[in-house]
């Protein structure tokens, strides 16, 4: 009997990762944290310097950032959901925050096979809108290079 391979396409993406970024060289850790009503899961201030792989690694500019643990089996649009849900809907602090800094919800996506998609609804790309948050998608192939 032949081996069959079976592969599976199509679908959302394996596992996500999704967080609020504040980004600036004058970055004011205790100021976003008050404005936004929670404390930074990462906070790397300009100049910070850290080791990776065995050498010296300076931070470039200061980053907040404010995370919570993504469920496997939860989808992009209801973990972006979840992160705004536990900030404010305050228009005026968010156009505080993004005239003093670059402000974007970072969305790691991670696949393990080819054809997976997102779909983003326009109630939130709207929530995003008006916060004035840039979404910064990324996406990790950790499947096989070779399988078609």
């Amino acid at each position: 009997m032949a081996r069959v391979d079976v592969q599976t396409s199509g679908g959302d993406s394996d596992e996500i990762a999704v967080s609020l970024r504040v980004i600036g060289d004058d970055l004011d850790p205790e100021h976003v944290s008050r404005l936004l009503g929670v404390e930074p899961s990462l906070l790397r201030p300009k100049g910070e310097v850290r080791h990776s792989g065995g050498r010296a690694v300076v931070q470039r500019t200061g980053v907040w950032s404010f995370s919570i643990e993504c469920s496997p089996e939860w989808a992009l649009p209801y973990a972006i959901g979840t992160r705004l849900d536990r900030l404010p809907a305050d228009p005026e602090v968010w156009a505080e925050l993004t005239r003093c800094y670059r402000v974007d919800l970072f969305c790691g996506l991670f696949i393990e096979s080819w054809n997976r998609g997102i779909n983003l609804p326009a109630a939130l790309l709207r929530r995003l809108a008006d916060r004035g948050l840039d979404l910064d998608l990324d996406i990790y192939f950790s499947g096989d290079p070779e399988a078609k």
